[in-house]
Parts: structure tokens; C-alpha cells; sequence
């Protein structure tokens, strides 16, 4: 499937806005982005530096995939699992559609997948070897966070494991577990000094409340809560069932941050942006705790029904459609992502070809929500 998904559609899915940010980075620097980690644009710069065509992305992206769903197996296998239990993982991933369209697109899931898995594999790995495995399992949960830095929540997952991998900590547990935790600190440490170095700016990335307010925005009800001095402006008086999803909040100009902030793409020049941004964001949850989580839940329900009702995201419906389609879902057009994309890869020629089998297996193999 994977070679007949190149021969129709190359070299990339690149419909998702988020591909000519990640082309962007590759081109312009690797700090371009204040909203994102950068690791993946600087994925794209070394394998640009091997051959300036995007197909080798879809390629070496293929390659990880297949990895990852060894990964998974040789895991359960290390962990003392049978054979057949090894299989159950690395046959979702590997024969999922989901994975498939996520392979074949200039987009970050691909390789975050493969790195928290090469974490996972290092811990299991260390809970019973050498030292080196932890390192690797820190270094690999570090890199992770540099593509998507939602990898954070993982690192002291990680960590954990190794210093209860015998139920009680032990002095080797320990050492495996603060090997890890340094080796993660390293690479994270690594990447904040370089980016403080090229830009001025500390931390892993600036506009980093952006995600926190686009989640809580949809039902945000300043009648249910004190917005803290200086955000009032955020406040809407719309019901929430008529407001737009997370992304609306996020990347539409008439968003009221992007208003009162600019776009999430910037560096604010507002004083403090981003701790407005933040405490806002948070004073919503606190007064309408069950607000929120009714709103995470709508999510979790998409873990089984992809398409059930979401201010969260697309469905999994229209994510496949703005995959192959762009922000309209159909003229297959995105304007942004082919300027940056003309610039990184002027060479390249473009096949679309039928993509109604890849579209049926997709829907016939989709066994999770979007990732």
C-alpha cells in the first residue's frame, strides 16, 4: 500500500497548513516558528541536505513507520509478551490507514510516533540492562519534544518506570532513571541555549498559551468566572454551542486573542501576552471545571467514534479531506504550503493521481481518532 500510495499521490500530502510552517523552519532557519518546537523542520533540513525533493521525506517517512511497527513487537517481546501479542501493535500501526495518510504527509506524527516508541523501547530496554539504554530512552523522549512538545508529559513517565522497574527503587534503578532524566535535560537544554543563541528568546518555544486557549475558548463564559485584570477583552458573550472549534480560536483573525495579541505566529508585541493568555485560559477552567471536562471527554470519545461532535479538532472525516483537499476540503489547493513548499523544493513535480482505494482502506482500517 505504501508503494502504490507513492505512484498515486506524490511527492507528499501537503493539504495541512501545518506543512508549510514545518517547510518554513527548513528554509528560513530553524527558530522561524515562535508557536511549535522545530525539531521537525530540522528533520526536513538534513534529509534537504541529502536531495532537495520532499518525495525522500515520504520515503524515509515510510521507512520510520515500518521501524516503528517493529519497535512495537521487539518491545512486547522484551517485556516478556508472546509472539502473537507482539503482533497485535505492530500490525495496527503498520496496516492502519491513519498511519498510512500520516506517513505519506509532511507532518510531525510520523516521527514523534517513532522517537516515543524508541523511548519506550530504551526503558524496557534499561529496566533490566546497561545504563546506556536509559540514556537512550532519555534522549529519544528529548528529541520527541522537539518535534511536539506534548512530549514533555511523557519524560517524567519514562523516568518513573525506570526507577520502579523492580517495584522498589534501587540505587541501579535510580542511576537508570536520573541517567535518563539528564540525558533528556541535555538534549532539551541543547535545543533551549541554541534557539536563546539564534534568537533572543528563552525557553522551548514563546507563544506556547496559544493550544490552552484555543481548547477552553469554545465554552469560555466570563459570566462564571473573574477574568484576570488586563484580558477582559477575551471575554465573548456568543453561546458557546454557536462558536467555532480550537483552531478558529487559534489561527482566525478575528479570533478576540488575535485581536487583542496578533497571530500565534508572531511574537506578540503586547507586554506579557502569553501570561495573559495563560491565566485567562486557566480562570476559565477553575470557574467551569465541568465545562472543560465535558469538553476533554468529547475528545476521549473520538478515540473510539472519530467522528463524533468536537470543538477539539476536525473529525477524522475531514481531516483526511483537508490532507488531501487543503482548508477548503476540496479544490486540493493551499496557497500558504505551496509557496514555501515552491521555495524548499522548486524541482518537484506533482502526481495526484485516484485515491478512492486509499480513501476506502483508510475508512476500512481506521481503528483510532486523529492523531
Amino acid at each position: 500500500m505504501r508503494v502504490y500510495f507513492t505512484i498515486e499521490w506524490r511527492p507528499a500530502i501537503t493539504g495541512y497548513s501545518d506543512s508549510g510552517i514545518y517547510f518554513q523552519d527548513a528554509q528560513t532557519g530553524p527558530f522561524a516558528d515562535p508557536f511549535r518546537t522545530v525539531g521537525y523542520g530540522m528533520f526536513l533540513s538534513v534529509l534537504h541536505a541529502v536531495t532537495p525533493h520532499l518525495l525522500l521525506v515520504t520515503f524515509a517517512q515510510h521507512v520510520i513507520g515500518l521501524a516503528t511497527g517493529v519497535l512495537l513487537f521487539v518491545i512486547v517481546r522484551r517485556a516478556g509478551g508472546p509472539v502473537w501479542l507482539g503482533l497485535v501493535p505492530a500490525a495496527f500501526l503498520i496496516l492502519n490507514g491513519d498511519q498510512l495518510f500520516l506517513e505519506h504527509a509532511a507532518l510531525t506524527e510520523t516521527l514523534f510516533t517513532f522517537l516515543v516508541t524508541l523511548a519506550i523501547y530504551g526503558a524496557v530496554r534499561g529496566s533490566g540492562g546497561a545504563v546506556l539504554w536509559a540514556a537512550l530512552a532519555g534522549v529519544s523522549a528529548g528529541l520527541s519534544v522537539t518535534v511536539r512538545e506534548a512530549g514533555l508529559v511523557l519524560v517524567p513517565i519514562f523516568v518513573l518506570w525506570l526507577v520502579f522497574a523492580n517495584r522498589r527503587p534501587t540505587r541501579r534503578t535510580l542511576i537508570q532513571g536520573a541517567v535518563a532524566l539528564a540525558a533528556t535535560l541535555i538534549v532539551l537544554g541543547g535545543y533551549a541555549g541554541w534557539r536563546s543563541a539564534d534568537t533572543g528568546l528563552s525557553g522551548l518555544t514563546t507563544n506556547d498559551a496559544w493550544n490552552l486557549y484555543g481548547r477552553v475558548a469554545p465554552f469560555a463564559d466570563c459570566t462564571k468566572f473573574v477574568a484576570p485584570t488586563g484580558t477582559e477583552q477575551l471575554c465573548e458573550s456568543s453561546p458557546p454551542e454557536t462558536r467555532a472549534n480550537d483552531n478558529a480560536y487559534i489561527f482566525n483573525p478575528t479570533s478576540p486573542a488575535q485581536q487583542m495579541f496578533g497571530p500565534p505566529y508572531y511574537v506578540s508585541a503586547v507586554p506579557d501576552a502569553m501570561g495573559k493568555l495563560r491565566s485567562w485560559s486557566l480562570a476559565a477552567i477553575r470557574g467551569q471545571p465541568l465545562d472543560y471536562l465535558s469538553a476533554v471527554g468529547d475528545d476521549l470519545v473520538r478515540l473510539i467514534d472519530t467522528n463524533h461532535p468536537s470543538k477539539g479538532d476536525l473529525s477524522a472525516d475531514d481531516f483526511i479531506a483537508f490532507l488531501l483537499g487543503g482548508p477548503d476540503m476540496r479544490s486540493g489547493r493551499n496557497d500558504f504550503v505551496a509557496y514555501w513548499q515552491g521555495r524548499l523544493y522548486p524541482h518537484d513535480h506533482l502526481q495526484r493521481g485516484n485515491m478512492g482505494v486509499l480513501k476506502g482502506y483508510e475508512k476500512t482500517t481506521r481503528v483510532d481518532g486523529v492523531l
